[in-house]
């Protein structure tokens, strides 16, 4: 007699959340404006432009004023984890 055997999988998906915060440029010359753009539906903001300034706004603008890299961190508080960063690059004016 032979044996039947069965085999159950059971899949779960479970929805990944992505949070994406951007920027209105990535990279230009010194005066570099940028205006930031958190992910959608965050309770809190605090952003931290690394080169010593910060903001709690949701969409604030800032001035970098030093060439260099700069890898923005945005978080929901000052203390939190880092929730996702952007890189600005800025360049010296060729003047």
């Amino acid at each position: 007699m032979a044996c039947i055997r069965f085999l159950f999988f059971l899949i779960v998906f479970t929805p990944m959340i992505v949070l994406a915060q951007t920027a209105s440029v990535n990279e230009g010359c010194v005066p570099l404006n940028v205006n930031f753009i958190p992910p959608s539906g965050q309770p809190s903001f605090f952003w931290d432009f690394k080169d010593g300034a910060t903001s709690n706004l949701s969409n604030p603008s800032h001035v970098f004023i030093k060439p260099g890299t700069y890898e923005v961190e945005f978080r929901l508080s000052s203390a939190g984890p880092v929730v996702g960063t952007v890189i600005i690059q800025v360049y010296r004016n060729r003047n």
